[in-house]
């Protein structure tokens, strides 16, 4: 989380003595990233991350994408798609957020690139459920989902009273990586609920996952 601090000057002005708030950091800051965090990805599969951004004068962005410090991707696209091709301990992505001053800040992500997902066909180890992006959002916004087992899978948005807003997902999925788009027209500006159920098919008890993340609608 970034503090921005105001310095606090005072003007005559007439004669009146007018306090006068000056912000000190002019840097564009980060409203979400996603992954949030991650320990590990795969070797020879798509990776993607994805930053959401804003500035505090509202001047253009662009943001530019490093791996191990070296370019890779600059312009205006918030998300950066990258296929890691060998296993190593130490990897590093980082996104440069910078304003059209030159004013910039970045974050970063690292993790170890291992192959253990590439031999098994890709297929997740466990089913999970992403936080959605953008976040937040207006009026709609993605939601991705990995299943690891065959299941039947169920996913809801809920309001802040607990009533059903949306059925995004119901259906059984195959062992996977899914993503869902959820558009929230005509509903008012809160804070929703995703909830994931997944209910495991073939063995012999059913294991049941069940999943949630929060999301503000902003209009």
């Amino acid at each position: 989380m970034t503090v921005r601090a105001q310095a606090v000057s005072q003007q005559l002005l007439g004669s009146v003595l007018v306090t006068v708030g000056i912000p000190t950091d002019r840097r564009p800051y980060l409203l979400f990233r996603s992954p949030q965090t991650v320990s590990q990805v795969a070797v020879n599969v798509p990776t993607t991350f994805k930053v959401s951004v804003a500035d505090p004068d509202n001047k253009p962005l662009t943001v530019e994408w490093k791996v191990n410090g070296r370019m890779i991707q600059t312009g205006l696209d918030t998300s950066f798609t990258h296929v890691f091709q060998s296993p190593i301990l130490t990897q590093s992505v980082r996104a440069v957020y910078r304003n059209s001053d030159g004013f910039a800040d970045s974050t970063e992500w690292n993790f170890a690139v291992v192959g253990i997902l590439a031999e098994r066909g890709g297929v997740p180890l466990r089913t999970t459920l992403s936080q959605n992006y953008p976040n937040p959002f207006n009026p709609s916004t993605s939601i991705e989902f990995e299943i690891a087992v065959r299941a039947y899978v169920m996913i809801k948005i809920y309001d802040v009273l607990g009533m059903e807003a949306s059925v995004l997902v119901n259906d059984i999925k195959a062992p996977g990586r899914y993503s869902v788009n959820w558009n929230a027209h005509g509903l008012p500006s809160g804070t929703y609920f995703c909830r994931l159920v997944a209910t495991e098919l073939g063995g012999q008890k059913d294991q049941i996952h069940v999943r949630m993340t929060r999301m503000a609608l902003t209009k």
